[in-house]
C-alpha cells in the first residue's frame, strides 16, 4: 500500500489539516476508485470507513417511511462521506452514495476529532 502524500491530494478537508494530523488519518487509507452507485454510508448503520472524496461527487440521499427516496446534498472533493463520525456519533442520518467512478481515499473509522483544529470543536 502507498502511503498518500499530502501535497499531492485533492481533497481540501486533507489539505487543510496540518502534517501530523494528516499522517495519522492516512495512516491505515487506501486510495480506492469509487464503483457507480456505491453506497458509501449506509443511513442510521454503524460505519467501518469513512470516504475523502478525491473529485467527482458523492450524493446524500434521506428516506421516509414509504421508502421514497431524495437527493439532500452533494459531497465533493471539499468534503467527505462519513463526516458524522467527526460529531462522534455512530449512525448517520443520511447515506451517500457515489455518482461516478471516481477517486477517494478510504480510511478506517477512528476518531477523527482530534485530526483538525480545536477551534471547530470547541
Amino acid at each position: 500500500m502507498v502511503t498518500p502524500v499530502q501535497r499531492k491530494i485533492q481533497n481540501l478537508l486533507l489539505k487543510a489539516v496540518p502534517a501530523d494530523a494528516f499522517d495519522m488519518i492516512v495512516a491505515d487509507a487506501d486510495m480506492i476508485e469509487l464503483p457507480l452507485k456505491q453506497v458509501l454510508v449506509e443511513a442510521d448503520e454503524p460505519k467501518a470507513q469513512v470516504y475523502f472524496i478525491e473529485s467527482g461527487l458523492a450524493s446524500m440521499v434521506a428516506s421516509n417511511a414509504e421508502d421514497e427516496v431524495v437527493e439532500v446534498g452533494h459531497i465533493g472533493h471539499e468534503g467527505m462521506a462519513g463526516s458524522h463520525v467527526l460529531l462522534k456519533t455512530t449512525r448517520p442520518p443520511t447515506g451517500p452514495s457515489s455518482r461516478s467512478r471516481e477517486p477517494a481515499l478510504r480510511c478506517p473509522w477512528k476518531d477523527l476529532s482530534a485530526c483538525w483544529p480545536p477551534i471547530i470543536f470547541s
